[in-house]
């Protein structure tokens, strides 16, 4: 598979058997992501289409050829809490299409099972990783719009308009997945500024009426507050 034949980048983690992350970055901008990258697993995913996003060429940009070549599936011999790495690639659709409906005649797949406290370093896991996060990094403020939508019912401004969210049905109070996104943003390794996520956003709810989010941190606690 060559780089131009590439449809979509997709990773996903799990750590403890729980999955921690899905992300699906397509060519044609469509983007799907359930997830903040840590425990506890989240109930919120969501999909948009929106073309201009850039952020697969992003991506794209920085993967060697050489990675395209042959699957990877490494397993350590002994893993007590797995941790499950996976990015997979696709291209070179059957059915014209590229977005979710699309049938992909070849695929990628990278995979790195492994303990949770391994010692193992290779460079491509390191560039796996690194990728992932990069990943994250940049669907992290749209994710953010996504939760917003699903938990509140308020569109942001910054939100593509094909988008859907999927959430658990009933009456159950999703207010802590916003709080359990926040917390893994706050403790990632990159350690993410979610304090921007709402910067220079309107939040539009069913009646049409606008509304801003602040993050507030007093007294080294941290809230927020619709005004």
């Amino acid at each position: 598979m060559r780089k131009s034949e590439v449809g979509f980048i997709a990773f996903n983690m799990r750590l403890g058997g729980q999955e921690t992350i899905q992300l699906k970055i397509y060519r044609d901008g469509t983007l799907v992501r359930i997830g903040g990258g840590g425990l506890p697993p989240m109930a919120i995913g969501a999909a948009s289409y929106w073309p201009e996003n850039g952020f697969f060429d992003r991506l794209m940009e920085k993967m060697p050829q050489q990675l395209l070549l042959h699957d990877i599936n490494y397993a350590e011999e002994v893993i007590e809490r797995p941790l499950v790495y996976e990015m997979r690639l696709g291209g070179s659709s059957m059915n014209g299409l590229i977005g979710e409906q699309a049938l992909w005649a070849e695929q990628r797949l990278i995979r790195f099972q492994l303990d949770l406290n391994t010692t193992f370093r290779s460079p491509v896991f390191a560039f796996v990783d690194s990728l992932m996060k990069d990943a994250i990094g940049l669907t992290n403020s749209w994710y953010f719009d996504t939760l917003i939508l699903a938990i509140w019912g308020r569109r942001s401004n910054r939100l593509p308009r094909q988008t859907m969210v999927s959430k658990p049905e009933g009456d159950t109070d999703l207010k802590p997945e916003l709080a359990n996104f926040l917390s893994q943003m706050l403790h990632s390794p990159r350690k993410w500024n979610f304090l921007v996520f709402p910067d220079g956003k309107v939040f539009t709810d069913e009646e049409g009426v606008a509304h801003r989010l602040l993050f507030k941190i007093d007294d080294g606690r941290f809230n927020y507050v619709w005004v």
